[in-house]
């Protein structure tokens, strides 16, 4: 039996990118492209699940200075590593502005920015994924950052606008990540 993305349960935000209906009425194929937070901590028993899901390869899109351990068993699973950064926004902006006293309610208009500046870094990882994607000795592939959520929604998101995919479905689908991520953000609390 054929495992699915559903099954793992110690990768955080892991689903299938895939699946979602176009707007010509067709439907973006499933089990090819996967989006998760770090697979760092993945337990022995999703190993042999994440291995049954064909992934061929691995893109890291976490700066340097993020990097995780590298997981034994699934190290033979090749790892692309094309960091999205905006550490230097999130340093420079966000912690000051949350630290403020009048700061949270410029929170939105801060993540706005942040997510334009995840947009503008991002159009040749784009490409290099689409080239990934478009080579069939490395799909199925993950794409993940620590989280799961903004760098590697937007990636995501982006894959699924270029197939064609409903917008309803493409929100849908990135904001699944706010109730994927309550254990993770709940610990940090």
């Amino acid at each position: 039996m054929r495992a699915s993305a559903a099954d793992i349960k110690s990768v955080l935000n892991f689903r299938d990118a895939g699946g979602m209906p176009t707007v010509d009425g067709r439907k973006i194929r499933e089990n090819m492209i996967f989006r998760s937070a770090s697979p760092d901590k993945i337990s022995r028993k999703d190993i042999d699940l994440f291995h049954n899901l064909n992934i061929k390869t691995i893109v890291d899109l976490r700066a340097p200075y993020e990097g995780g351990k590298k997981v034994k068993s699934i190290e033979t699973i090749e790892t692309i590593s094309l960091p999205l950064d905006f550490e230097k926004t999130t340093r420079e902006n966000l912690i000051p502005l949350i630290k403020r006293k009048d700061g949270m309610e410029h929170i939105p208009a801060l993540i706005d920015s942040l997510y334009l500046e995840i947009l503008d870094g991002s159009a040749g990882v784009f490409r290099k994924v689409v080239e990934l994607l478009l080579d069939p000795s490395r799909t199925p592939l993950l794409i993940h950052c620590q989280a799961g959520k903004d760098r590697t929604g937007i990636i995501s998101a982006l894959i699924q606008l270029a197939l064609n995919a409903d917008h309803e479905s493409i929100i849908r689908n990135y904001m699944t990540s706010n109730n994927a991520l309550l254990p993770y953000f709940r610990k940090r609390l």
